[in-house]
């Protein structure tokens, strides 16, 4: 089982990883997406295979999402910077259209995972995705935090 969830690591990693500016293997971010992998697979009880499965779909939405993202907020930059534009309204209605994007892409990614996943599974994917960002983020400022105050924890 260990070198099955092993074998799973790497490939995640070798797919999360495989961008041109992505960080060299091995470092902290392989690691904790090893651990969310193995967090995964015990809460919601499934094989290394669908674990894969999810991560992939996970990272292709949080891709499309990042980039319409992107999209939307570059076109509220030019808004602001120009709020006297003759073409205000359209990129309103831009923004709004790419807003629906968004949401069509997250209401895509549950029908997506419905292939896979029960209903109660993608709930709890959900919820540990949430947790565990929050664990993360609190984790980090606890960090700066105790480098700050001169108290590295090693």
């Amino acid at each position: 089982m260990k070198i099955i969830i092993l074998l799973a690591c790497l490939f995640i990693s070798s797919v999360a990883f495989s961008q041109k500016d992505g960080p060299p293997p091995g470092g902290p971010r392989e690691e904790l997406l090893r651990v969310k992998m193995q967090k995964f697979m015990e809460a919601l009880q499934v094989d290394s295979v669908t674990a894969i499965k999810y991560f992939e779909k996970a990272f292709e939405n949080r891709k499309a999402l990042n980039q319409l993202n992107r999209k939307r907020q570059k076109l509220m930059d030019e808004i602001e910077s120009n709020l006297d534009a003759a073409d205000l309204s359209s990129k309103l209605d831009r923004v709004q259209e790419i807003e629906l994007e968004i949401t069509n892409q997250r209401k895509s990614f549950l029908t997506e995972l419905e292939t896979f996943l029960t209903s109660k599974q993608i709930a709890q994917a959900i919820l540990l995705e949430k947790r565990f960002s929050k664990k993360l983020k609190e984790e980090i400022q606890k960090r700066k935090r105790d480098k700050y105050d001169g108290n590295p924890e090693e």
